[in-house]
């Protein structure tokens, strides 16, 4: 396959990297190459929306799956509630409490809207440079550790605003809420 430097369809375009796997041993990485007409979360939120409504292609489903964060827990919960459920009633529902809580709701309305996006996906091979050796050399000891104080508040402090949207639970509404099964 020859890569390009440039998308296949005309106009602007962004492009960006998801990495897939890193071999440090043998000094390959294995990324996806995405180019697209929208800006990146246009494009996680197309994809999102496509998966929904429609059929992800095979390198669209690999970039969907790649580019989920933890945070992402209504995705998450919709995948795993999705093995046990069948995607109709699921979307349903979503969309039933999506509504109920004020979000944006994943409508086919929207997804229609997204359908513009264009994306094209290049699966590559590259090798990564040669690291510099470790000498083991410090220059003191107080450089070894003095980093490691000021992670752990910023921790706690992201462990605190995640844990407002968690107490929301995705899974739970998604499979026993109050919703009727009427479809």
């Amino acid at each position: 396959m020859i890569f390009r430097n440039y998308p296949k369809f005309s106009g602007v375009f962004f492009s960006w990297r998801v990495v897939l796997s890193t071999d440090h041993e043998k000094g390959f990485q294995d990324v996806l190459f995405v180019f697209s007409s929208g800006k990146r979360e246009a494009v996680l939120e197309y994809l999102w929306l496509k998966f929904l409504w429609d059929q992800l292609s095979q390198e669209e489903n690999l970039l969907f799956l790649m580019t989920l964060k933890e945070t992402d827990y209504k995705k998450w919960a919709f995948l795993k509630v999705l093995l046990q459920s069948n995607k109709k009633t699921l979307r349903s529902r979503l969309n039933q409490i999506e509504s109920l809580s004020g979000l944006e709701v994943s409508s086919r309305v929207r997804y229609q809207g997204h359908k513009r996006i264009r994306i094209e996906i290049q699966k590559e091979s590259r090798r990564l440079p040669k690291p510099k050796k470790f000498s083991g050399y410090v220059r003191n000891i107080s450089a070894i550790g003095s980093k490691s104080r000021k992670t752990r508040f910023l921790e706690t402090i992201t462990e605190q605003i995640y844990l407002d949207e968690k107490q929301f639970d995705w899974e739970l509404d998604l499979t026993v809420g109050g919703i009727s099964e009427q479809e």
